[in-house]
This record gives C-alpha cells, sequence and structure tokens, in this order.
C-alpha cells in the first residue's frame, strides 16, 4: 500500500522480499537447491525456465521506483508476478505413489 514516493525504504524492502521468494520458487520449479541465497539471481538465470530478461526487469523495478516512478515499477512487478505463476501452473508436479 505504497503511494508516495517518501514511502521508498518500505517499497525496496517489499521488492526485495518479492524478488527473493520468485527466486526461490523458480529454485524449485527448476529441481534446484539452494544453499544460501547470495548469488541467487546470477544461477537463476541458468535455469531452463525463467521468465525473460528477469534479472533487468527487477532492477529496473528498483529503479522506477528509485526515481518516483512507482506505477512502472508495480506495473514491472505485477507481470513477473503473472509471468511465475503461469511458469507454476504449467510445471507438472511428479506423480506420487500412494
Amino acid at each position: 500500500k505504497v503511494r508516495r514516493p517518501n514511502d521508498l525504504p518500505y517499497l525496496t524492502a517489499l521488492y526485495g522480499r518479492v524478488t527473493a521468494a520468485w527466486l526461490l520458487f523458480l529454485f524449485a520449479v527448476n529441481r534446484r537447491y539452494p544453499v544460501i541465497d547470495k548469488g541467487g539471481m546470477r544461477l537463476v538465470m541458468t535455469f531452463p525456465v525463467v521468465p525473460p530478461q528477469l534479472h533487468a526487469r527487477t532492477v529496473k523495478i528498483f529503479r522506477d521506483a528509485a526515481a518516483g516512478s512507482l506505477d512502472a515499477a508495480k506495473h514491472e512487478a505485477w507481470t513477473i508476478q503473472r509471468e511465475i505463476v503461469a511458469i507454476g501452473a504449467n510445471t507438472a508436479a511428479p506423480a506420487q505413489d500412494g
């Protein structure tokens, strides 16, 4: 519910958290297991199933927010979120023996 550019610290913290969640999800979808979170984006960008230009687009979110373009940052974040949800929906879970 960030509405003003002076809420930037809160906004960037939220985008940082959602970016970390996206990366963990992409590790899982690609059946990789992160040991530490440092360098996560670099590793994710080598995976076969990743939204296009994820790194550049996440950087753009932070740049737009820092420049006060909250609508642009929010739009890009929602676009990435929808792509990641679609990846999850298109990823078949392995069959479980019961």
